[in-house]
Parts: C-alpha cells; structure tokens; sequence
C-alpha cells in the first residue's frame, strides 16, 4: 500500500471537523478531503454551540459551513451522509437539493436527513441513475418522500426508517416493492399510511416497528414491535387483528403509552371478579418464542390477549409483562431502583402506579396459572420505593 493511501486511510478515520482543519496545512490531506467518506452535517460535528440569542447567527454559520464543505467535495467516495437540520435554521427548497444532489452519489451507504418541521418535498430524482441503488440505510424526518409507481431506485436497502413523513401507503408501495433486500421497516407516525400491506416477496424482512398506522397481512415477519399509537386501541388491535396478519411471529412486543393514558379515565374495559373471556379465533403460532408487553395494565382485553398467547404460542420460552410502563422498552423488569439499589426510578403520574398495582393483581389471578412450566415468566412489579402508594402487593406465585 503507498505512503498516500495510507495517509488516505487515516485521514477518513478523523472527526469531520478535524479531517477538515488537516487538509487546510496539507497538500495530501486536502486531495483526500476531497473524497472524504463521511460527510456529518450536524451542529456538533461543525462545532457550533447555540446561545440564547444566537439562533440567527447560527443559522448563517451552519448554512455557509454546509455550503463550503459540499463545495469543495468533490462528491466521490462519500460513504454516510448525515444532515441535521436545526430547526431553526430556514434552508431553502433549492438550496437543500443541491446539498443532497453534491452529497448522494454512486457508491454512498447510508443517507439520513433530519429536519424539524420543514414542508419539504424529497427529490426522489436525485436517487436516478445508479444514486440510490447503493444505499442500504435510509432515515428520513419530517419531509414528504413521493415515489412514483415503477420506482427502483433503492435495490440494496436493508433498512427504512421514516418518522413523520408524508407518504401514503401506495407510495410505501411503490417504495418498498423493489427493495428485495430489505430487512428493518420503521414507520413513526406517517399519518398518509392508513395500511400498511408488506409485499410477500420480501423475504429477507424480518423487523418491523409501527406507530400509528394499521398492518395488512403480512407472511414473511419474524419480528414485530407495535407501539405509541395515538388512537386507544392497540390492545384491541393487536388482540383481534394481529393473529391472523402476523403467522410466523418469533418475536412480539406490544407497548403503548396512549393507552396507559387512558386507563386514568377508566375507557378501558377494567377486570374483575369471575371474568369471562373472550374466545379470539385461534391462530397457532408455533414460531413464537419471546413476547414483552410494556405497561400491562388491568383491562380485559389486555389479559385476553396474554391469554392467547400463552394457549397458542406452543414453542414460547418467554413471556414479560411490565405493569409500568418503561419507555427504554429493553424487557429489563429488574430496573427498579428497589432491585438495583441505585438511584431512583422514573417520576410518573399516581394514578399510574395505582394502576401498576391493580394490574399486578389481574397477572397473579388470571395470567399465573396459565403459564406451562417450559415458559419463563418475567413480571416487572411496581417499585417497593418508589411506587408504594399503600395499595397491598399481591405476592406472585408459580404454584
């Protein structure tokens, strides 16, 4: 390998601000910068730090040092290309189509693009002609993305993550469709997405993650995390629709905070006493191994759906159910500070904890003895410290 390769080598391993500063004092290092792989477009990365006040001047400085950086790039060999957009820096419709027409070219990997509320319409033209072909990781925010039917621009995407985009489920579509070695779909809150219906050529998908939007029937997902919807009505959802959509299921959790909202105004069918449930059409799912549900609470529905899977997941090792809702949603039901012995637990509302104990109450008399022996049941309890409101505990028993 010649001394400039090298030289190239590390110069792509450096911050992109110093990588910037060692290209101004050498000769090599600029023709290097000139094809430097990642190009971080955010208020760290180009050192600005906001002060009250300051926000204007700001804004000109982040928009001159974009300015200046893709100016002098030559537009090869960029690898990752990350804009962060503060929000409060206008930038113009042209003049972000031109940042991205400099920085998306054939080769690059990864694009993400996060704005702050910008009415801004993504030029799916810029990913014609081979540009969008090599990227495999696509994030986008706040923007709309509109691909025509017929679109292929996007054949080695493995994984999409959209948060609040305007995009319609056919254009999701159209998006999707060709993108066979797609992996990770993400989807937060693209309100245009009423259902969202996954293409069964898509093998290789084996994750999805939704907020606010409904699922078509779907043969392919391994995978599946529901969760945030705004409507109170995810456990309904995912209790009479998810069964049959979602068949080859090795993976499921279910959390939602809207819904635990809800439970404070009592819109939740509460349980109690000698409850009958409700038989759900079964639908086995014999894939099935890890189900976590993130903030059970004392509804009916919520039990019915605990219900089922622990009748029909036959090959189900584990069940979790958190009676508070944890928004790390990692399945660590030990994170309690009364288990740690360290710091303090996360405020939330008493009536929410009210709820904790309550819901503790429905595992022990309706979930318990129905778990088999081979599945291992973690139950996240209310914190001794922390959440003790004077309510009594029921003590849990696998007996």
């Amino acid at each position: 390998m010649l001394v400039q390769d090298i030289l190239g080598h590390i110069h792509s391993l450096m911050p992109l601000r110093d990588s910037a500063r060692s290209a101004c004092v050498s000769c090599t290092f600029l023709r290097s910068w000139r094809c430097y792989p990642k190009l971080t477009l955010t208020e760290k990365a180009l050192g600005l730090t906001q002060k009250k006040g300051q926000k204007s001047d700001i804004a000109m400085d982040f928009t001159s040092r974009v300015d200046h950086i893709l100016e002098n790039h030559s537009g090869s060999g960029v690898k990752i290309l990350e804009l962060v957009i503060p929000g409060y820096c206008n930038v113009n419709t042209c003049r972000l189509n031109n940042w991205l027409q400099n920085a998306i070219t054939p080769g690059i990997e990864e694009v993400a693009l996060l704005l702050r509320g910008e009415d801004y319409n993504f030029p799916c033209s810029i990913l014609h002609n081979g540009c969008g072909n090599s990227i495999r990781n696509l994030h986008l925010t706040y923007c709309a993305f509109l691909p025509m039917v017929g679109f292929d621009c996007l054949r080695s995407l493995t994984k999409l993550d959209l948060n609040k985009v305007r995009i319609t489920g056919d254009e999701l579509g159209y998006l999707i469709s060709n993108s066979f070695a797609l992996e990770q779909l993400i989807l937060g809150i693209c309100n245009g997405v009423i259902c969202l219906k996954i293409p069964f050529w898509l093998e290789r998908l084996s994750y999805l993650r939704v907020f606010t939007c409904h699922l078509g029937k779907s043969s392919q997902l391994k995978n599946l995390n529901v969760g945030f919807s705004h409507e109170p009505d995810i456990v309904s959802y995912a209790t009479t629709k998810l069964p049959s959509i979602v068949q080859l299921l090795e993976t499921l959790t279910i959390s939602s905070i809207n819904e635990i909202k809800h439970t404070g105004d009592m819109k939740h069918d509460s349980i109690s006493g000698d409850a009958h449930m409700r038989q759900i059409p079964e639908h086995k799912h014999d894939r099935l191994k890890k189900v976590q549900i993130n903030g059970f609470f004392c509804a009916k529905s919520m039990a019915e759906l605990t219900c089922y899977v622990l009748e029909n997941a036959t090959s189900l090792e584990s069940l979790t159910v958190d009676t508070i809702y944890n928004p790390k949603e990692d399945g660590n039901t030990g994170s309690r500070c009364c288990v740690e012995r360290t710091g303090e637990c996360r405020s939330i509302r008493r009536d929410f904890i009210l709820e904790g104990h309550k819901a503790l109450g429905v595992i022990k008399r309706y979930i318990v003895g129905r778990v088999p022996s081979s599945v291992k049941l973690n139950v996240g309890e209310p914190c001794t410290r922390c959440h003790a409101i004077g309510v009594k505990k029921p003590k849990l028993s696998n007996n």
